[in-house]
């Protein structure tokens, strides 16, 4: 068994690596993913850079970087009575596309994530007061798999950061003409 190994590298998975050492290194890269912060940043790429797509009765968005496709989830979920407050689950994936032919669906998105290899599987829960927290149902379900495509979530971080900052300042001057519109600037009342 593997052991004093900070975060295995691929070549620590070979076809006869026991299902143990599997587990550890699944769980290393996880880890490893989660101290890097790389699913916030996926999905920051994906919902801030990627098109808008309709993906199996879900709205999502669809960033795609050469043979890289992140494609990030949200809906809305149920009322969370011990925090009181609504649930709104967000999701990434990033898929990796193979090599050959390939299958064509008319689907964009489909096309992208049939026909390559997922590497990466996030999602959490976020609650009205913005307080994200992983979803412990899913946790199991949790992939990362570090590789070279992880640079094209990283070449597009400084764009995603200014989409944040450009929406933020929308928000914030939209929240400001409502207010004044509320506060019935200009008519005589």
């Amino acid at each position: 068994m593997l052991t004093n190994i900070q975060i295995p590298t691929r070549a620590h998975v070979t076809p006869d690596t026991d299902l143990a050492d599997l587990r550890a290194i699944k769980a290393a890269w996880i880890q490893a993913a989660r101290d890097l912060d790389y699913p916030t940043l996926a999905w920051n790429v994906a919902r801030n850079l990627g098109k808008r797509v309709f993906w199996v009765g879900y709205q999502g968005w669809l960033f795609v970087s050469g043979d890289v496709t992140l494609f990030g989830l949200e809906d809305k979920g149920p009322f969370s009575l011990p925090r009181n407050s609504f649930v709104t689950r967000r999701s990434v994936s990033a898929y990796v596309a193979k090599g050959g032919d390939h299958k064509s669906y008319p689907n964009p998105a489909d096309n992208r994530i049939v026909n390559s290899h997922q590497v990466m599987y996030w999602t959490w829960l976020l609650y009205e007061d913005d307080t994200p927290e992983e979803d412990a149902d899913r946790t199991n379900k949790y992939l990362f798999i570090p590789g070279q495509w992880m640079n094209a979530v990283l070449r597009a971080q400084a764009d995603a950061e200014a989409a944040i900052k450009v929406s933020a300042q929308k928000k914030l001057e939209s929240d400001r003409q409502n207010l004044l519109a509320e506060l019935l600037l200009g008519v005589d009342v």
